[in-house]
């Protein structure tokens, strides 16, 4: 499929974007971009890094922190695209260009869920906006007590191709929900590429690998906040842990 060329073309594709993935999956994107890019070692975490921003072989760093400083919130982005009756080119195209690369998944998409949906998929009883709640959807068993932290936030990804090996084992075999918890400014990398062993500290307990728990409150102890994008409704400094599903084979 060929890029668009003009203004308008591009206004389009980040609309479509931003109703794709929602403005606070969007948010989430964009932050963890940021954190990643604005890392001591961002030559290692900002990967995938957009190709337009990459001059002779080296990647435009300052430039595109310097572009992402500057926006506003994806909400009033969006409003803002919206109206006609704005200029047309308040926001040049190259900056464009770039929220709608970070913006735009290319495998997978996130999904806002609530603190109910996140209980059920985890089976750990993460509180809900309302204590009150009785929504059948809420596990009757748990695995684990409810953590001392309350998530602020919860995103869903989904696979655009669910036909590789994961998949392909997890149709045979039993699976379950492990966390994992990293500094905030890791998890562009881990999003996109996935956990990488040669990333992993030198001073892991238990040797080589990488480290799940069944509790939340174990992973949320390796968190570390990072300060994300200025124009982030999600807070200045964001922290995160994954829930990732395991197979539970008795041998690989």
């Amino acid at each position: 499929m060929s890029e668009p060329t003009t203004h308008d073309g591009i206004v389009r594709e980040v609309l479509a974007a931003l109703e794709d993935q929602g403005v606070e999956a969007a948010d989430i994107l964009m932050c963890m971009f940021y954190a990643a890019i604005t890392s001591f070692r961002r030559g290692t975490l900002c990967h995938p890094f957009p190709p337009e921003f990459i001059v002779d072989g080296a990647n435009q760093y300052d430039r595109v922190e310097a572009m992402l400083r500057d926006l506003p919130n994806m909400v009033s982005l969006r409003d803002m695209l919206r109206d006609t009756t704005l200029p047309s080119n308040r926001i040049d195209d190259d900056t464009l260009r770039l929220v709608r690369w970070i913006i735009t998944m290319r495998d997978a998409r996130l999904r806002l869920v609530n603190m109910d949906e996140l209980s059920h998929a985890t089976k750990v009883n993460f509180p809900s906006s309302s204590e009150s709640s009785t929504s059948t959807s809420r596990p009757s068993s748990r695995r684990s007590k409810p953590p001392s932290w309350v998530p602020q936030y919860a995103f869903e990804i989904r696979y655009a191709d669910e036909t590789g090996p994961f998949f392909q084992l997890r149709a045979s075999h039993n699976t379950h929900i492990a966390f994992h918890g990293s500094p905030f400014e890791n998890w562009w990398s881990i999003l996109h590429r996935g956990l990488q062993v040669q990333f992993q500290k030198e001073t892991n307990i238990f040797g080589d690998g990488i480290y799940f728990s069944d509790d939340p409150q174990v992973a949320h102890s390796f968190v570390q906040q990072n300060s994300v994008w200025n124009g982030s409704v999600l807070g200045g400094r964001l922290g995160c842990i994954g829930g990732c599903e395991i197979l539970t084979l008795n041998q690989l």
